[in-house]
């Protein structure tokens, strides 16, 4: 039975690897699956009191549509998407500023991925700029072959 973790960590390692292997795409669709899974983790939020009447008075939590499911998905992408969502949560009760606390952080890890995302494929662009991968258009050119390094 001990096996069985260790086997699953391995083959999610595995694909992790393998979306990193595939640059752009790959990395892009686990930068989405974290901003998904993340916002699904928060809006678990509403099974401990988002909603409750101890948090109608906050402004962050919105009560408009069903104060449900859309509510506390809207409520959880806000706190994921904006940096400044844990300070819009004063006043709450202590399970929603955990919950607020853990998806601002989560917010922070999900910007850095994105910064990251954008600063691999502008290098890898360059360095096959520098490398000579990509086509050239040029016409009436003299191109000089072995004249240096």
């Amino acid at each position: 039975m001990p096996e069985s973790p260790r086997k699953l960590q391995e083959n999610i390692r595995y694909l992790v690897d393998q979306a990193f292997a595939r640059k752009f795409v790959g990395q892009f669709l686990l930068f989405i699956t974290l901003v998904v899974s993340v916002t699904l983790i928060g809006m678990t939020a509403m099974f401990f009191g988002l909603f409750s009447q101890e948090n109608a008075h906050i402004e962050a939590i919105p009560h408009g549509i069903d104060s449900g499911f859309w509510d506390s998905l809207w409520w959880s992408l806000n706190q994921v998407v904006r940096l400044h969502g844990f300070a819009q949560a004063y006043g709450a009760t202590g399970p929603v500023l955990a919950y607020s606390l853990f998806l601002s952080i989560m917010g922070l890890v999900v910007f850095s991925v994105l910064i990251s995302l954008i600063n691999n494929t502008m290098r890898s662009r360059i360095e096959a700029l520098r490398k000579g991968d990509t086509p050239v258009l040029e016409r009436d050119h003299v191109l000089l072959l072995g004249w240096n390094n």
